[in-house]
């Protein structure tokens, strides 16, 4: 057994451990001690005092993002526009045949940046019932080699036209995030 030097700085750690076959245990300890040092003069010192900065846009940023967790989406009767949300069902056809299975009640944001510019365009000014087609040719170069170089024919089918309501920074949005 050996001594240690210093003051300890954590919990020994178990290393090495083995159980040798006349059952004798073998292992070592694993310490990580305080340091000794001395310390030096430290006044006189220059320091550079700096203030922090973009405090307000990432306040706002946050509290943007919590209204959007507390936005409503109110059913429109009128055409979809950039921002609005749809409900639609696809198919996503390659040569004519379905190239993965349907799918039913998606939501998407018109004119989201996620969605690819041809998709955009065929679900703006699109009404409820309306079907729209959207033939997206993906570059040779696209990350998904599956797609890269293919074109996919989308067809959509709107079931709905919603806008998103956000609501006002005042109590009720404070209830409505479980805070008093």
């Amino acid at each position: 057994i050996a001594e240690m030097d210093g003051i300890p700085a954590a919990r020994p750690r178990f290393v090495d451990l083995q159980v040798k076959p006349d059952k004798a245990i073998q292992f070592r300890i694993a310490v990580e001690v305080i340091p000794e040092f001395e310390l030096k003069n430290y006044l006189g010192v220059p320091l550079k005092k700096e203030t922090p900065s973009g405090f307000d846009e990432e306040f706002d940023k946050r509290l943007n993002a919590l209204r959007e967790k507390c936005a409503k989406f109110q059913p429109v009767a009128r055409a979809a526009q950039a921002g609005d949300f749809v409900t639609v069902d696809y198919r996503t056809m390659e040569d004519g045949k379905d190239a993965v299975p349907p799918r039913q009640n998606v939501m998407m944001q018109v004119g989201d940046n996620l969605n690819v510019p041809e998709v955009n365009a065929a679900l703006d000014g699109a009404s409820a019932g309306d079907e729209r087609p959207a033939a997206v040719t993906f570059p040779a170069d696209y990350p998904d080699k599956n797609l890269a170089g293919k074109t996919r024919e989308y067809r959509f089918t709107v079931r709905e036209v919603k806008e998103r309501l956000m609501p006002e920074v005042d109590e009720q949005l404070a209830q409505d995030l479980g805070y008093e």
